[in-house]
């Protein structure tokens, strides 16, 4: 059987790939995180708001396209701001 292989970012050893089968069991519990980290953002849980801001820069490192330079500073500035606020 033929294994499909998929590379997330150049590497500087292109003999080095993660085969699509490993892919497939990162998917579950990334779903489970983002689930999670939606209802933080549903219930405006300002207490976890840090661990939202964490998730977003790892999000948006891994896959740069998803929000532009400018989104992703207003997000994060936004969500800093209420946690700020929040312990003032």
């Amino acid at each position: 059987m033929m294994e499909i292989c998929v590379t997330t970012k150049p590497v500087e050893n292109a003999d080095i790939f993660l085969p699509l089968s490993s892919l497939r069991l990162l998917i579950p519990p990334l779903r489970l995180l983002l689930a999670a980290m939606w209802q933080v953002a549903q219930r405006r849980d300002v207490m976890d708001y840090e661990k939202l801001e964490e998730f977003v820069g790892h999000v948006t490192a891994t896959v740069p396209d998803l929000l532009n330079e400018k989104q992703r500073a207003k997000l994060l500035l936004r969500l800093r701001t209420r946690v700020s606020s929040e312990y003032s």
